[in-house]
């Protein structure tokens, strides 16, 4: 999200075990005035729904721009790990 914003969705695609897939580009910004960069995802695994909880933020700094930030998942937790800023993950939530 950007700005309290959703900045990107990709819908009705599946992935095999360790695959990778190119999924959205993330805009953002730093210094005064701006906030969190939230990170949200949800997806099926064929029985359950997965989703971060709305409150999970991972901070970019400017060491970060211009730079890939690999999102990853399991089936337990999600992943934010930024090119130069500390990663960050949080448990999923199942229903």
């Amino acid at each position: 999200m950007f700005k309290g914003k959703p900045t990107s969705t990709k819908t009705d695609f599946s992935l095999d075990n360790h695959e990778r897939v190119p999924v959205f580009t993330s805009y953002y910004e730093t210094g005064a005035g701006t906030s969190f960069d939230y990170w949200y995802i949800d997806f099926t695994d064929g029985e359950d729904t997965c989703t971060v909880p709305s409150n999970f933020y991972c901070s970019l700094t400017k060491f970060d721009e211009g730079m890939n930030v690999e999102l990853s998942f399991d089936l337990e937790l999600f992943y934010v790990n930024p090119p130069q800023s500390s990663s960050c993950r949080k448990t999923l939530d199942k229903s």
